[in-house]
Formats: structure tokens, C-alpha cells, sequence
């Protein structure tokens, strides 16, 4: 992968917040074209880490490079209200 393929890269990056490490000297490079799946245990830095790739925290250590504005994430959990609904009382329009 060339320079240019880079979307997004973390040199070292980190948070302290509360008086403790929530991730720390993270490296990550994401390209384009690629998914990335970040993997480990409850409590791990996933979503730490993913935030910080999208710039959503602030004050981090390290440093993070953003080389596109198109940048996604799809949370672990999503909620989908599966109640279902009756359209009984409508009507339909003739035309």
C-alpha cells in the first residue's frame, strides 16, 4: 500500500483520563478498501481506540493522522425496535 491509501493513522496514541491509562502507545494504520474488525475483551480499548481514530476525543498522547472525512463506525450493539405495527386504518389513495 502506497502513502496515498492511508484514511487514518495512530503513532503512539493514547488517553489517560481519571488518573489511569484507558489505551496506550496504540499503532494503526488504516487503508482504503480495507475493514477493519477491532477484537478483544470486555474492557479492552476497542471502542477507546476507535474513537480516538475518529477524533472524538481530545486531549490524547500520541498522534493521529486523518487523511479523508469519510471515516464510519458501526457500534458492537445496535437497537432495533422489532414491535409490530398495524396499518389497518389507512387507506388506500385512488387515483
Amino acid at each position: 500500500m502506497s502513502k496515498n491509501d492511508i484514511l487514518v493513522k495512530l503513532s503512539n496514541a493514547g488517553i489517560f483520563k481519571d488518573n489511569k491509562w484507558l489505551v496506550r502507545d496504540v499503532d494503526l494504520e488504516i487503508n482504503k478498501g480495507k475493514i477493519v474488525t477491532l477484537i478483544g475483551p470486555n474492557g479492552s480499548g476497542k471502542t477507546t481506540t476507535a474513537k480516538i481514530a475518529l477524533g472524538l476525543y481530545k486531549n490524547i498522547n500520541g498522534n493521529v493522522e486523518r487523511f479523508t472525512k469519510n471515516i464510519s463506525y458501526v457500534p458492537q450493539k445496535v437497537s432495533i425496535d422489532w414491535t409490530p405495527v398495524s396499518y389497518t386504518h389507512l387507506r388506500a389513495h385512488e387515483t
